[in-house]
């Protein structure tokens, strides 16, 4: 069984989590990543388009990769297994 270990967002509109190792993928470079969140009983998953910037430490993320708006998050400091 692997371990994975998730960062959780902040102020999103549910409970979403990124893998840690997705985090050191991202780039300027918009790019489809999974996050994560619960549900009663299992994880489940959403494909976002997501991005980050020189300038700030928070992640872009635009939740439909056809019409693209994207809108800043930060990470929790807790890390959730």
């Amino acid at each position: 069984m692997v371990l994975k270990l998730f960062y959780k967002f902040v102020q999103m509109e549910r409970e979403y989590y990124i893998q840690i190792e997705d985090c050191d993928k991202l780039s300027s470079r918009p790019s489809i990543i999974s996050l994560y969140y619960r549900t009663f009983d299992e994880l489940k998953k959403k494909d976002v388009l997501i991005k980050v910037e020189v300038y700030s430490d928070k992640f872009f993320i635009s939740y439909d990769a056809i019409r693209v708006y994207f809108k800043s998050y930060a990470l929790e400091n807790a890390r959730k297994k």
